[in-house]
């Protein structure tokens, strides 16, 4: 008798188990049909995590060197961060007379460059190898620390050579020129106006960042020489594709123009040729060249000269744009070789781990 009520159990329970399904099954506002909504353009937020807090230090640059290793620039001295400490990088006193360099940027060989108001040292091997002086050849047509200004520097991988932002007198204290010293010591304008626009617009760039073999000169800016604009366009010239004009000049004709400027709002995530750009206050290509991230900023804010620290972090990759992060300090960016970790520096250290 047990026998038999324990399978008569056994059956009702299969019959509502069928039922309840049943129901599932054909209910139409059911939760097993209401998926999860998604979307092209959702954006995923990754958190920092705080190295050093701006009470503890102070930097205007980060770069990565091609073996992994974090170097930053504090009070104008190279630092190096190992683990969790931050050392000095041991070079002879004379490199740091009368030079207060604020950008950085290292080779495939290990050769540092830094970058000063007043020219860019070279140093291998900690010793320094060349010193670009202001007003001197290869720097002859730059006539003051005011004009050349206090820019970032980069090196093209294709060739060696080192391409860096000029004022030039210009009075806009958020946008600059480019220009190159050749690996062969030789000085070249970079011309980008011609043609940059449809109407032939002079354009000032905010922001450039090179990646990639051949490589890749990624540009930002604004096209009427004010920033008060709060958008602005994104191009990307192949460095291989430069065309020599005298005296002392490379046209990059060939560009691929990502977004031009618009009366029409778009939105800030999706393909990249249909998203609007902020003004660009720093932009980081991935060695290999295949993901770019860049930082956005303003620039009405009345405390700040240039650029304003506060703006999102946003992602390329397939030709998709995605926002990563947002309103984060600082502006300096720098990828890790193995693209694991991205480091903002500026009134502190931070990084994010994907």
């Amino acid at each position: 008798m047990k026998t038999l009520n324990l399978k008569v159990c056994k059956i009702i329970l299969l019959i509502l188990t069928g039922f309840c399904f049943s129901c599932q099954k054909f209910k139409p506002n059911s939760v097993l049909d209401q998926s999860p909504p998604t979307s092209a353009n959702d954006s995923t937020n990754y958190p920092l995590t705080i190295i050093f807090t701006a009470s503890e230090h102070t930097f205007t640059d980060v770069q990565i060197s091609y073996d992994d290793k974090i170097f930053l620039l504090e009070g104008g001295r190279l630092k190096c961060l190992i683990g969790s400490q931050l050392e000095e990088v041991q070079l002879p006193a004379s490199i740091y007379i009368d030079f207060n360099p604020q950008y950085l940027a290292i080779s495939k060989d290990s050769t540092f460059y830094l970058r000063a108001a007043n020219g860019i040292k070279v140093i291998k091997n900690k010793q320094l190898i060349h010193h670009y002086k202001v007003g001197v050849h290869p720097l002859p047509f730059v006539n003051s620390p005011e004009d050349f200004g206090n820019i970032e520097i980069e090196i093209d991988g294709t060739d060696q050579s080192l391409i860096f932002g000029v004022y030039h007198g210009n009075s806009d204290p958020n946008v600059f020129g480019l220009e190159k010293i050749t690996k062969d010591g030789h000085f070249r304008y970079i011309n980008l106006a011609r043609g940059f626009l449809d109407n032939e617009a002079l354009y000032f760039l905010t922001a450039f960042g090179i990646g990639g073999t051949p490589g890749a000169l990624w540009v930002s800016g604004v096209g009427t020489g004010s920033t008060t604009q709060e958008s602005s366009s994104l191009f990307k010239f192949p460095l291989n594709a430069s065309v020599f004009h005298y005296p002392n000049s490379l046209d990059y004709p060939q560009r691929e123009d990502y977004n031009s400027f618009s009366l029409f709002p778009k939105g800030s995530e999706g393909a990249i040729d249909s998203v609007r750009f902020d003004v660009l206050s720093d932009i980081e290509v991935s060695k290999d060249g295949k993901t770019v991230y860049f930082k956005t900023g303003a620039t009405h804010d009345p405390n700040v000269v240039g650029i304003s620290n506060t703006g999102d972090i946003l992602r390329i990759l397939d030709n998709q744009v995605k926002i990563i992060a947002r309103n984060v300090e600082n502006k300096r960016l720098a990828i890790s070789n193995d693209g694991k970790t991205l480091y903002i520096a500026g009134n502190g250290l931070a990084k994010i781990d994907f």
